[in-house]
């Protein structure tokens, strides 16, 4: 168990360095979000060097919680996506009649394009 939790940390830490850089490399490319700038300006008392320093965290941050709310909709979607499918599938399964004597039918996806019961294909 202990071990699992020092892996997840480490991971953590790990994830952690590489948004460290990439909020740095867009701090030097001059790539700044104005609102989170504005911010680390007003946290840092107009200091320019605290500012870097304080929007570096808060674009780490913002960056984790971008990632929180892709993983949401991705899984909103997904679940989304397997209920329409279900739906979808049970209706057809359920729903398709032969098309001579409208007996219910379950579809042989080999013949999906004929839809006959037993009794009339």
């Amino acid at each position: 168990m202990f071990k699992h939790l020092r892996l997840g940390a480490a991971r953590a830490r790990a994830i952690e360095e590489k948004l460290y850089a990439e909020a740095l490399a867009e701090l030097n490319r001059g790539e700044l979000r104005n609102g989170l700038w504005a911010k680390a300006i007003s946290q840092s008392e107009g200091d320019k060097d605290k500012a870097q320093a304080i929007y570096l965290r808060l674009r780490v941050q913002c960056m984790k919680d971008e990632t929180v709310i892709m993983e949401a909709i991705m899984e909103a979607s997904t679940l989304q996506t397997t209920e329409r499918v279900h739906k979808v599938a049970g209706s057809k399964v359920n729903e398709r009649l032969c098309e001579r004597c409208g007996t219910a039918v379950t579809i042989n996806y080999g013949d999906a394009y004929r839809i006959l019961c037993e009794h009339c294909s």
